[in-house]
């Protein structure tokens, strides 16, 4: 249970920074573009991408059952972790030569990046939806005085569902 819900606070997180990314590409393009040069600069950034990237993708791939699309949320998790780890087990060299030829080109198309950073947060914020959305709004009490309380008091442990009500069509009057 706790690991569920770590999970899911990482990947709301995860979701809010794609974003504020978006946003910041937006409001203060120069800033946003120093913040992409630095990844894979140095060994500390590479690292420290990396182990967030793991974090983040083992936080998709846990919490993906609870999501809207599960399949697609956990594969994007696993696709996460075997990247973290590849690019772990390579030398960070290696991924800073990646990296300056490919954030200039992200840096190049940056309006683009942004779109693609907002449809992306905006989708992990909405496969999140079904969590918050179908959880009921009470959990059953799970200690024994509750399972001895008298039969009025009951109802305090039920689930309440919230289910969506159909707007009148013209045919229903």
């Amino acid at each position: 249970m706790v690991m569920s819900w770590v999970a899911g606070f990482v990947v709301v997180t995860s979701g809010l920074w794609l974003l504020g990314l978006a946003v910041a590409i937006w409001v203060v393009p120069a800033r946003t573009k120093d913040f992409l040069r630095r990844f894979a600069s140095s060994p500390r950034a590479h690292y420290s991408e990396q182990i967030l990237r793991l974090i983040a993708g083992v936080a998709f791939v846990v919490y993906a059952a609870e999501m809207r699309f599960p399949m697609l949320f956990s594969t994007f998790g696993w696709v996460l972790v075997a990247s973290a780890v590849g690019l772990l087990l390579m030398p960070w060299q290696w991924h800073r030569r990646f990296g300056e030829w490919a954030i200039p080109l992200a840096i190049r198309h940056l309006k683009l990046y942004a779109l693609g950073a907002l449809v992306l947060g905006a989708f992990v914020l909405y496969g999140v939806t079904r969590a918050l959305l179908d959880r009921p709004a009470i959990q059953p009490a799970t200690c024994s005085a509750m399972e001895s309380a008298p039969s009025s008091s009951r109802i305090a442990s039920e689930r309440i569902h919230i289910s969506r009500v159909r707007p009148a069509s013209p045919r229903d009057s």
